[in-house]
């Protein structure tokens, strides 16, 4: 079982969240280079007002930003992205939080195939970090609402920056 540094995990986040405002703060004209909707993928970004959120087509209030992990862990070829996400110290920070987060999902899982009692490392198999696959990072920033707008949009409104592991 790989070992899990819950320090570690958290010093990868508090950088993930500094590097995740810089993204941000590029200009749309920037980001909006890298929002590859139109060519199917989910990666990449997606600006405000891009997603509907509710069956009155009340669009979001949000950006986000995907980083796929095989792409980061070289399991397939690099995206286009901004150039501070494509340096090497940005890289090597998604691939460690990604490999830290791998190790506590294998413990989840392992604990889940044990209560299920399903045969040793059957869940564990289903997800292997160097095995081609959807997960990723995912930067989400709500920006501040308006004060009658913020049952609509994700957060509390104030302006936040979330991360997401989606595995």
């Amino acid at each position: 079982s790989p070992s899990i540094n819950g320090p570690a995990l958290l010093q990868d986040v508090n950088a993930l969240f500094s590097l995740g405002e810089q993204v941000f703060a590029l200009p749309v004209s920037e980001k909006q280079k890298y929002d590859f909707m139109d060519q199917g993928s989910y990666y990449g970004y997606k600006g405000l007002g891009a997603g509907v959120i509710d069956k009155e087509g009340t669009r979001d209030r949000n950006e986000f930003y995907n980083i796929s992990k095989d792409d980061m862990l070289e399991i397939s070829a690099p995206l286009p992205a901004p150039e501070l996400l494509q340096q090497q110290t940005a890289r090597d920070l998604f691939a460690g939080y990604m490999k830290k987060s791998h190790a506590i999902v294998t413990l989840l899982l392992g604990i889940l195939n044990t209560k299920l009692g399903l045969p040793e490392g059957r869940l564990q198999s289903l997800h292997k970090l160097q095995a081609s696959s959807g997960d990723q990072v995912r930067w989400v920033n709500s920006p501040p609402q308006p004060e009658d707008d913020r049952k609509k949009s994700l957060g509390e409104h104030t302006g936040e920056l979330y991360i997401f592991l989606a595995i």
